[in-house]
């Protein structure tokens, strides 16, 4: 049983952060069980099996949730070392970034310990995944080391920003995509 996906088509931003913006969240409060039957909200789900799991194990739970977030994500964009995509998403993972977009299907050197957590959205071209991102209320934010770069300490977190970590060898963040 899992959450449904909101679909492009349904990008309504979720419940209002920090300063009033709204935020994007992916998923509706819907459960379908996989063999079919009745729609279940989250908080139904809960009720039904919270008597089952120990209260370390809910307490685990709740700290794990209350630790991700929709508000940064990252976007791997070209990456030729799959080491490099592994060790992206790991961190990903660690910071509590719960959303990742990638522009290619190949897994196999990808660290299923950290994939496994992690909202995982692949994409056709940088473009396809910039513009969903931007009708989702996100700014783009690439990493640079030229002379107009901001400081990532000067930057304005409260906005939802993602995040775009580019090609080890001929990464270009100005790029129109980009932009």
């Amino acid at each position: 049983m899992k959450l449904q996906r909101r679909s492009d088509g349904d990008a309504v931003p979720g419940p209002a952060g920090p300063g009033g913006r709204r935020r994007w969240f992916p998923y509706l409060d819907a459960f379908r069980p996989a063999a079919g039957g009745a729609e279940l909200s989250s908080r139904e789900v809960v009720e039904v099996l919270e008597p089952y799991i120990l209260e370390a194990r809910r307490d685990r739970i709740r700290r794990a949730v209350d630790n991700r977030s929709y508000a940064v994500c990252l976007v791997v964009e070209g990456l030729s070392d799959f080491g490099n995509v592994s060790a992206a998403f790991r961190s990903a993972d660690a910071l509590g970034v719960q959303s990742v977009h990638k522009r290619y299907r190949d897994n196999r050197h990808v660290s299923m310990g950290a994939e496994k957590w992690l909202d995982i959205e692949i994409w056709d071209s940088p473009a396809e995944c910039f513009s969903a991102l931007k009708k989702r209320g996100y700014r783009i934010a690439t990493t640079s080391l030229g002379t107009d770069s901001v400081c990532v300490y000067d930057m304005d977190w409260s906005q939802p920003t993602a995040i775009v970590v580019g090609n080890e060898l001929s990464w270009n963040p100005h790029a129109p995509c980009c932009l």
